[in-house]
């Protein structure tokens, strides 16, 4: 071979050289972006590239080889420049072109996917923010659900991931990424607007409203009435709207309801007694009577009471109500009010939720609830407590309270022979409760209501000892007898008077710290104040507000007993608007 045609052929494999180097470095360029964002599979685009690499290096071993051959037109160098073009021709080049072009295409296809999903992300974020105002305006209104903060928190997650991989370039799940993110966010909007008529109607509820009414004596031995009512605003503000007026109330009138009021819980008193009797045939027989004299007695007390105007603002808005009244001895909650077009009575406590706050020199502490462990269940503590023996369906009481609240509270019972002193404050002592259930007796004491309590086996767990021991942030419901009478100060010399703290049951542990506690009136029907606590339990595990929740508990238990009136002998001191949050 001429040394001519040496040289032309040697610079033609020079550049054919450059040209695959150019090919290669492109190809390998190409896999490891795709090989980078860890989606694609491209061990065999791996191993032509390693090929290709190493026919490339064979090729410049080649030329540099043929360098030293002389002279350069010999067999030796032909044989060389063979072997090098056999090279730098192999089929290796060919399959390389079209693995290119099969890697260029995946590429593509990977670009088009993270630009939709960079697009998809920038719309799911704005969409998220905007679920986000919502949630967080219903939680600033205190309507928060705990399944909305659920569903934000694992939306946002996953949102949160898919922005993570498009940083980081790492796609191997970014199609897994994209649909979570996608499911995520569409059951959040879901779940907003399910929840926004829910989230509506608790706005409403735990707007409080505040009714004072304050009593005092005047000199010619009548009444005056101080009735003032502070409208309820948004949030945890208080409105500013006030609408008060002073109304008399003769001394015979005021007597009047009270003696109606002594006859009804007297009439409920020798039936539950007779309840009481196991001889008695009959004894889940409606008691007949006291209905009618609280219409009576309630319509009375709306019409001489509250003015006008505020018998309007009470019956029509749907707000929750707080009563602070130094007149412990009228059921201000059985407020009747008259609706013309069904030709119905409405008690006030019936038709909104409502509740009672003590009224003294001093507040109670307002207490915090703590987000439970969520490795635990909430916690019960289950006071049976029938020393006489005389309470046969107390028992069945406590066993349907337990059956129905096991599934979702850890119970803690203390049957009639545990409830003694010794026991409870033993079990005082240890971990706090978040809900305290007594069933069974009280004793109240009208001269001194410090020493009204509940009747243990051995001794009388009083009310002062309560308001001690007590750590509060438990709720608290007492099935007793006469558990929410509170003690009755006299009357101030003027209108803005305002007496001692009363320790009555019901408003000891509020002063104690409880977060509300429900108790009777008058002696209850042991069954049907089982279905009402249940009932009242159930509702509060699920979100509502403990006014709410007794209002729904007291209207389910006079349709099951339209002629019955244990709904109406409870009453609930603390804030209506409580709300156990994490549900």
């Amino acid at each position: 071979m001429a040394a001519a045609d040496a040289l032309q052929r040697l610079a033609q494999a020079g550049l054919r050289l450059a040209a695959c180097e150019q090919q290669w470095r492109h190809c390998a360029d190409r896999v490891e972006e795709l090989a980078r964002s860890d989606l694609e599979l491209v061990d065999a685009e791996r191993r032509l590239v390693d090929e290709m690499a190493r026919r490339l290096a064979d090729a410049r071993s080649g030329l540099h080889a043929l360098a030293a051959i002389s002279p350069p037109g010999g067999f030796d160098a032909d044989v060389a420049l063979l072997a090098i073009e056999a090279t730098l021709d192999d089929i290796v080049w060919g399959a390389a072109a079209e693995v290119q072009g099969d890697v260029d295409r995946r590429l593509q296809a990977l670009h088009e996917a993270v630009h939709d999903a960079e697009t998809e992300l920038q719309g799911w974020s704005v969409q998220l923010s905007a679920l986000e105002r919502v949630i967080n305006g219903a939680r600033r209104d205190g309507a928060q659900f705990a399944p909305l903060d659920a569903a934000l928190l694992a939306a946002d997650s996953r949102v949160s991931h898919l922005r993570t991989t498009l940083q980081t370039r790492l796609y191997a799940d970014l199609p897994q990424a994209r649909t979570q993110a996608k499911a995520t966010v569409e059951a959040l909007e879901r779940s907003v607007s399910e929840a926004g008529g829910r989230v509506e109607r608790m706005r409403k509820l735990v707007r409080q409203a505040d009714l004072l009414i304050m009593r005092s004596g005047r000199l010619d031995g009548d009444h005056d009435y101080r009735v003032l009512l502070r409208c309820a605003d948004q949030g945890e503000r208080r409105g500013i709207q006030i609408i008060q007026d002073v109304r008399k109330l003769s001394r015979v009138d005021r007597d009047w309801i009270t003696t109606e009021i002594i006859r009804i819980t007297q009439g409920i008193a020798n039936r539950a007694r007779r309840i009481g009797t196991p001889a008695v045939a009959n004894a889940d027989a409606p008691v007949t009577g006291p209905r009618e004299a609280m219409v009576a007695v309630g319509q009375f007390m709306r019409r001489m009471v509250i003015p006008k105007q505020m018998q309007t603002m009470l019956s029509t808005q749907d707000w929750s109500f707080s009563i602070t009244t130094n007149d412990l001895e009228l059921p201000w909650e059985l407020i009747c009010f008259e609706d013309e077009e069904s030709a119905t009575d409405q008690f006030f406590c019936l038709t909104k939720a409502v509740s009672r706050m003590p009224l003294g020199d001093e507040f109670p502490p307002v207490m915090r609830v703590k987000r439970p462990d969520p490795t635990r269940k909430r916690r019960m503590l289950l006071i049976h407590s029938d020393p006489d023996g005389n309470l046969p369906a107390a028992a069945a009481e406590v066993q349907d309270i337990a059956a129905a609240l096991a599934p979702h509270l850890e119970i803690t019972k203390l049957e009639p022979d545990q409830a003694t002193n010794a026991r409870l404050n033993q079990v005082l002592s240890g971990p706090p409760f978040d809900f305290v259930h007594y069933a069974g007796h009280a004793v109240f004491d009208t001269t001194n209501p410090s020493l009204s309590g509940l009747q243990l086996k051995d001794v009388l767990l009083t009310a002062e000892k309560i308001q001690r021991l007590n750590r509060g942030g438990a709720l608290v419901f007492l099935n007793a007898c006469e558990s929410g009478t509170a003690g009755l100060t006299a009357p101030g010399p003027d209108l803005f008077s305002r007496p001692e703290p009363v320790l009555g049951l019901a408003s000891a542990f509020i002063y104690s710290g409880a977060l509300g506690c429900v108790g009777s009136l008058w002696p209850v029907l042991d069954r049907t104040a089982a279905k009402l606590a249940v009932r009242f339990y159930q509702l509060v595990l699920e979100g509502e507000p403990t006014g709410e929740a007794l209002r729904q508990a007291r209207a389910d238990a006079r349709h099951d007993d339209p002629t019955g009136v244990t709904w109406a002998g409870y009453v609930l001191y603390g804030s209506p608007t409580f709300r156990l949050t994490e549900v």
